[in-house]
Formats: C-alpha cells, sequence, structure tokens
C-alpha cells in the first residue's frame, strides 16, 4: 500500500466521524432537554458562567433526556441561553 492510498483511506474515515459528529451536533432539542439542562445548570445560567466538562457529564449522568447528547452540545445551549438573557 503506497503512501497515498493509506492517506486516502484515513482521510475518508475522518470524513465519516467529522460526518456523524455534524449529525449529533444538529438534533433539534426537545423540551425535556431543556428543562434537564435548566434543571441541573440553572445556577450557572443565572451566574452567567459556562458550566466546565464535569458539572455538564454530572448533568448528563443524573439526567436520562441527555443521553443523546454529548458535553459539548449541552455546554453550546448553556451558552446559547446566557447570551439570550444577555440580550434581553
Amino acid at each position: 500500500m503506497t503512501l497515498k492510498n493509506s492517506m486516502a483511506k484515513v482521510m475518508k474515515k475522518n470524513m465519516k466521524v467529522i460526518h456523524i459528529m455534524y449529525l449529533i451536533r444538529n438534533i433539534t432539542w426537545v423540551k425535556e432537554e431543556n428543562d434537564a439542562v435548566l434543571k441541573h445548570l440553572s445556577k450557572f445560567i443565572l451566574l452567567k458562567r459556562i458550566p466546565g466538562k464535569m458539572d455538564i457529564d454530572n448533568s448528563i449522568a443524573k439526567e436520562r433526556a441527555l443521553c443523546r447528547r454529548i458535553w459539548k452540545n449541552v455546554k453550546d445551549s448553556c451558552r446559547n441561553k446566557i447570551l439570550s438573557t444577555h440580550r434581553k
């Protein structure tokens, strides 16, 4: 196998991973998920601070509604909620 072929295989695999991450990222949030974020992370939103990874992982572990989300999705949701309250 040449270097060019092996690089092509790696690039193809990376594109599949990127595509899967894009699909995970763009799932529409349902009311239960938003309620779970507010239930567990509302103190950070009220303090206008973005929660850390450990806090987000703990809330995902405690709340079944957040099981299909990765921690970055929850962090982005918190950041968007903080920014939307800041704009009002």
